[in-house]
C-alpha cells in the first residue's frame, strides 16, 4: 500500500472525524479566490475552513492537484509509519478499519441532520459539567472512543485530543 492508497482508504484527516477545521495560509488565497470560497476567521489567528472538507467526496480530494498548504503538508501518524516502514501495510488498513469503525459508531449515535461537531460541543458541554441526557453520555463516551483510537494511530502528540480536555486525562 503506498501513500496515496492508503489516504483514499482513510480520509480522516479531511471528512471531520480528526479535525474541525483547516488552517489557512496566505498562499491558499489563488485558491480560495480561483474557486470563490469565503473562509472563516480564526480564533485571532489564521482564517479557517471547516471540516468536513467541502472538497471531500467520499475519501477523495476533488482540488487534490490544487489543495491548501496545511493540506499539502499534512501526513498523519499512520502514514508517517507507513513511509518510514514502522509499520506494515497491514497493520495501517488495521487502523484505518478502527478508526472508521468507531467512526460510524458515532455517526449512528448522532441525531438526524447533525454532525461531528455537534457531538464535540455536546461532549464539552459533558465535561464541562452541564446538564447532560442519557443520549449526551453515549454521545459522549462514542466519541471519545473514536478519538482514542484517532490519538493513539493517527495524531502526533500534540495535536492528540482527549489529552488536552480538563478531566479527561486518564481516559
Amino acid at each position: 500500500m503506498d501513500s496515496e492508497a492508503l489516504c483514499l482508504s482513510c480520509g480522516m484527516c479531511c471528512n471531520g472525524a480528526m479535525y474541525g477545521h483547516i488552517v489557512l495560509t496566505p498562499q491558499d488565497g489563488p485558491v480560495l479566490d480561483a474557486l470563490g470560497i469565503e473562509p472563516e476567521d480564526g480564533a485571532g489567528a489564521a482564517p479557517t475552513l471547516p471540516q468536513p472538507c467541502c472538497f471531500l467526496d467520499g475519501k477523495r480530494c476533488t482540488i487534490y492537484a490544487r489543495r491548501f498548504a496545511s493540506c499539502r503538508a499534512f501526513e498523519c501518524a499512520t502514514l508517517s509509519a507507513v513511509t518510514a516502514v514502522e509499520i506494515a501495510p497491514e497493520e495501517a488498513a488495521r487502523r484505518v478499519a478502527l478508526a472508521e469503525a468507531a467512526l460510524d459508531a458515532v455517526r449512528e449515535a448522532l441525531p438526524e441532520g447533525e454532525d461531528l461537531a455537534y457531538a464535540r460541543a455536546r461532549r464539552a458541554r459533558a465535561v464541562g459539567g452541564g446538564k447532560i441526557t442519557p443520549e449526551d453520555a453515549r454521545l459522549s463516551v462514542l466519541l471519545t472512543a473514536l478519538d482514542r483510537v484517532l490519538d493513539r494511530y493517527f495524531r502526533f502528540p500534540g495535536d492528540r485530543v482527549i489529552d488536552r480536555q480538563p478531566g479527561r486525562e486518564n481516559l
